[in-house]
């Protein structure tokens, strides 16, 4: 369970919730240009976009969470059970989904760049090894002008416009796209008399009265639909603190509090971690469930130039 969130009020922002029961190993890890980027079955990238994002370092492999790329493109990884399919379709180029972040942030600056890469690659059944099994995803792209949602299924890789710029999890994005019309009357103004209240000279018991049906369960389709409104109802304030925050805000509606969601398994989903990246300045910020305060990573305060990964908890 996770949402994910791309908005433009003036730098580009992306944002996302990590929901997760088991606890999660996580790090900030900045790719410089000339680190090379392995891969199972093609060879490696030896220079490429400097990276920065969310993820862990296995055998010395970058496995990000979501990223970007100091050309302005940004993806993230969400969950995708019962829809995610790999190994189908075709693609000269086989890149495994673990890989895929790094494969399309070495080479791409741009969606438009992406969907080009995309249109010659297939995704493989390939886990990364015995201990990190293979996970059923799905992806938002973002650059400042546009969005992009790929799904692995069953006929190859499906590309979507995503205008509203958010993600969530299951079902399909058509089947998401589909529901959200059905909230097409929600507005943060006050609702304009009907029928009825005209009839009998009602006036509104609340504020608030026009969000009245917006869904506040912690569904995946629930989660998307508050993304899409409190994203295109957003007022920005004029500095970057104050937009950071506003980011915060806007994916806090869409968390989920500690005891809320309970897995078959037994175990309890949360946010373990919400970031919001700067991706036009470079900067990502990110806070942890029990801390309040985020921390700050600036990508262009590394050493671009450097060929090894690195690892770093910001300021």
């Amino acid at each position: 369970m996770c949402t994910a969130i791309s908005l433009t009020p003036s730098d580009h922002y992306f944002g996302r919730t990590m929901d997760l029961a088991p606890p999660l190993e996580g790090r900030i890890l900045i790719l410089p240009r000339n680190c090379p980027i392995s891969f199972c079955r093609r060879r490696s990238l030896d220079r490429h976009y400097a990276i920065l994002g969310m993820g862990r370092q296995e055998e010395g492999c970058p496995l990000y969470y979501e990223a970007m790329n100091e050309g302005g493109l940004a993806v993230a990884a969400l969950n995708f059970p019962g829809w995610a399919q790999y190994g189908t379709g075709e693609g000269e180029e086989e890149i495994a989904p673990f890989e895929l972040i790094p494969w399309l942030l070495g080479q791409c600056a741009s969606v438009g760049d992406a969907v080009a890469l995309l249109r010659r690659t297939r995704l493989t059944e390939e886990p990364f090894s015995s201990r990190v099994p293979l996970t059923p995803l799905h992806f938002l792209l973002s650059d400042r002008e546009r969005s992009l949602v790929l799904e692995p299924v069953e006929s190859g890789l499906r590309l979507h416009e995503a205008p509203a710029g958010v993600l969530t999890n299951s079902p399909d994005y058509d089947w998401q796209m589909t529901h959200l019309r059905t909230f097409l009357p929600l507005d943060p103004e006050e609702p304009r008399p009907g029928r009825l209240a005209r009839q009998l000279k009602l006036t509104a018991l609340s504020r608030g009265l026009g969000s009245f049906g917006l869904p506040g369960e912690l569904s995946s389709p629930a989660r998307l639909v508050r993304a899409a409104y409190f994203s295109a109802a957003s007022r920005w304030p004029e500095k970057e603190e104050g937009r950071v925050s506003h980011m915060f805000h806007l994916l806090a509606a869409c968390s989920l509090p500690m005891g809320s969601v309970r897995s078959p398994e037994g175990e309890w989903d949360y946010t373990q971690y919400t970031s919001c990246m700067n991706v036009s300045r470079g900067i990502c910020y990110y806070k942890w469930y029990d801390k309040l305060s985020p921390r700050k990573v600036d990508l262009f305060k590394a050493d671009l130039e450097d060929s090894r990964l690195l690892e770093t908890e910001g300021d």
